[in-house]
């Protein structure tokens, strides 16, 4: 990833020196962290290891606020 042109997002996030399989934990955290509108605050994940704690951590909480409101639904539906 050396050589990258300074406009590009592997540059804005400073991670030129991130190996390739880093970069793809940082594009899929990214992505997971708008598709569950979770973790955009001011405190981010530094390295990658903590990428993927986050990534497990928003995964497991999405599919759980759809379990609790799908349940709650059902429950509704019933009334």
């Amino acid at each position: 990833t050396q050589g990258l042109d300074e406009r590009t997002w592997v540059a804005a996030s400073e991670l030129q020196d991130t190996t390739s399989g880093g970069l793809y934990v940082a594009a899929l955290y990214w992505a997971i962290q708008v598709l569950t509108s979770i973790a955009m605050g001011d405190v981010k994940p530094a390295n990658t290891g903590e990428r993927l704690i986050a990534l497990f951590s928003m995964q497991f909480a999405g599919c759980l606020w759809a379990y609790l409101l799908a349940n709650m639904v059902a429950f509704s539906s019933l009334m």
